[in-house]
Parts: C-alpha cells; sequence; structure tokens
C-alpha cells in the first residue's frame, strides 16, 4: 500500500536502530556481557570492557559473563596493543562529540533528522575508518599484511581528499577499485581474482562495499549541490536515472545498449523492485536499502578465500554525502571476517553505539 515501506527494509532500519543502542564489543561480534542494553545499568554500560574477559591479557577466573570483575582493570598506556576498559557513550553523546570534531551535523538539524530517521546507526568517515582499524587490529588485520579494494560508485563526491575511501587507501597504502557508476563490482570474479591475488604471504584482503546517497542541508535525500553549481543533482545519479528508466518502462532487452552496459545493468537490477519504492513513505530511502542489497548480492557471487591463509574482511553499507562542513557518513550494514576452513565472523556489532 502506498506510504508504506517494504518489510525488507524497515527490519533492515530497525535492526540498525535497535543495534545502535547496544553495548559495543570487539570480540567476535558480540556483547561482551551478552545481554541487552536493557538489563544492565548505567554504571556498569560505562565501564563495560572492549574485549572480553576470556580476551583480557589477565581475566579475573572468577569472573561471571554479566558481572564485572570486582577490581576492573585500567586503560593501557597510549601505543599499548588492546585497551581493557572503555568508557561507552551513549548515541546522543556520541553525535554531540562528532558535532564538535566538525565531522557531523548539529544534532537536531534537518539533515541530522533526516539521517537519523532513515539511516540509524551512521558513523562519520572518520569514525568508520578509526574504529574498523581498532577493532581489525586485535585479530592482526593491519595495514602491513592487508591490501585494500573498494567497491563504491565511481561519483567524484565519494572520492574526495578526506573521505573514507580516501582514508582507507592512504591507511593501507593503495587501492583496488572494483566499483564503476552505483558501486556494483564490475570488475567481477577476474577482477576480484587478480585483486586478491596481490595480497602479501599469508596477509589479508579488505573490501569496502555499498550504495551511496545524497542528504541536503534542509533534510532531502537523494540530492546534492556539487562544487560550483547552483542547483541540487541526483546522489547517486546513476540508480536513480535507473529507477526513472525502469518507472517510465525504458528496461529490458529492447533497451539494453552494448554501449552502455552497466546502466542496462543498473535497469535490470532494479526492475523487479520499482512498484514497492514507487509505493514505500521514503522512496528514495527504500531505493538505496534495495541497492545495497543489489551490490551485496554481487560481492558475495565474486569473493572467494582461494588466495591462501589469510583472512577476507567485508564492510558493507550506506554511504551517506553530506554537505560542507560536514564529514560523508556510513550506515555499517556488514562487518565480517571469513577464513578458509574457518566460521564467518560477524563483527557488526563492534560499529555500533
Amino acid at each position: 500500500a502506498a506510504g508504506t515501506i517494504s518489510a525488507e527494509t524497515a527490519a533492515m532500519a530497525s535492526a540498525s536502530a535497535s543495534a545502535s543502542a547496544r553495548q559495543v564489543a570487539v570480540g567476535a561480534g558480540k556483547t561482551v556481557h551478552e545481554i541487552e542494553d536493557s538489563e544492565m545499568s548505567r554504571e556498569e554500560r560505562m565501564l563495560s570492557p572492549l574485549v572480553s574477559p576470556s580476551e583480557s591479557p589477565n581475566p579475573s577466573p572468577t569472573a561471571s559473563p554479566t558481572t564485572l570483575p570486582s577490581r576492573p582493570k585500567t586503560m593501557k598506556r597510549p601505543g599499548s596493543a588492546r585497551p581493557v576498559l572503555r568508557r561507552l557513550p551513549s548515541r546522543d553523546e556520541a553525535q554531540k562529540a562528532f558535532c564538535w570534531l566538525g565531522w557531523s551535523p548539529m544534532p537536531g538539524s534537518a539533515v541530522a533528522e533526516a539521517m537519523e530517521r532513515c539511516f540509524p546507526g551512521t558513523l562519520p568517515g572518520s569514525a568508520l575508518v578509526a574504529r574498523t582499524s581498532a577493532v581489525l587490529g586485535t585479530k592482526d588485520i593491519t595495514p602491513e599484511n592487508t591490501i585494500f579494494g573498494s567497491s563504491i560508485c565511481a561519483d567524484e563526491i565519494n572520492m574526495e581528499p578526506g573521505d573514507m575511501a580516501d582514508q582507507y587507501a592512504k591507511l593501507f597504502g593503495e587501492v583496488f577499485n572494483m566499483g564503476g557508476i552505483s558501486g556494483a563490482p564490475f570488475v567481477g570474479k577476474t577482477g576480484f581474482s587478480a585483486f586478491s591475488h596481490h595480497v602479501p604471504d599469508n596477509g589479508n584482503v579488505l573490501i569496502l562495499f555499498g550504495p551511496h546517497v545524497g542528504i541536503t542541508s534542509d533534510g532531502t535525500i537523494g540530492k546534492y549541490l556539487r562544487h560550483g553549481q547552483h542547483e541540487l543533482s541526483s546522489a547517486c545519479g546513476a540508480v536513480s536515472a535507473a529507477f526513472a528508466q525502469c518507472c517510465a518502462g525504458q528496461c529490458g532487452p529492447d533497451f539494453a545498449d552494448p554501449n552502455d552496459m552497466q546502466q542496462t545493468w543498473l535497469r535490470d537490477q532494479l526492475a523487479p523492485y520499482c512498484q514497492e519504492i514507487q509505493e514505500a513513505s521514503e522512496p528514495q530511502m527504500e531505493l538505496v536499502y534495495r541497492f545495497y542489497n543489489v551490490i551485496k548480492e554481487s560481492i558475495e557471487a565474486i569473493v572467494n578465500n582461494d588466495f591462501g591463509s589469510g583472512k577476507l574482511v567485508l564492510i558493507g553499507g550506506i554511504q551517506i554525502n553530506l554537505q560542507e562542513p560536514n564529514e560523508d557518513h556510513f550506515l555499517p550494514l556488514t562487518f565480517e571476517i571469513r577464513q578458509k576452513g574457518k566460521a564467518t565472523i560477524d563483527l557488526l556489532d563492534g560499529l555500533r553505539l
């Protein structure tokens, strides 16, 4: 029915919103005490460790999963390998801190409210890079033993100095570009095979993937004011155009164009969902969530662990382009480690506040 969003998209947004209120834990993608935040006191949340007692250098033999040690350890000195205690800020506190740092919009502003309403749980790009690096460091995944690939849209607003992709590329030294327009991994199986075989001996592969969407200063979703222009334009332009073409019936074999293969592919992927997107209460939100699933399925179809004994790290989500002076943000929806012969490690809770 009109004025609704799909159950799938609602579930994704709801899961993101609820997860953002849960306790953060680095270890193995689960909360330290394995209980919901609502069951914990404020004092327990503030003292919650980043690593589980079993991972701590000197775990208390009597500490239970739901109780704090009688003498909690202090944070390690700067430069030490792994912090033991870290105060967990509330989402509101974190947003205020991000704003104070110049990364995020003012809480309560139109753009902040639109982002929280449609993409709850987003992080500024700088926070995402810092947090994922810290989490992966506890798993011995470092710039020295890891290569970085990016499957995000080729739009220049995603490649600006200081943006997430730029920060990751500088951190890891270089980047293998996997994505075309929209962020879909058009390099395919051959491209991933070539990239993954550049990995250091016994090293790891890290891939950042997902679509992007603009939010203007007045909270309009799907638009962006580009440098030197006076009129808003679409972001992502390719995905928005493919959606409009499908709605106008301009899709299918009769509209295939060998000189526009990527856009032809986008139309074919979106055509089955056009009516649901049109009827959603927030069509641009529905569109970008739908296309995230398209990109994730494409990533799943081409990646593997055949490059050696190392780990494959997938960081997937929705990149949100904000107007200056704010940083671009990212809604993490996938954060996991895969290794041949071992169970996948889900680390998504490690990115939640």
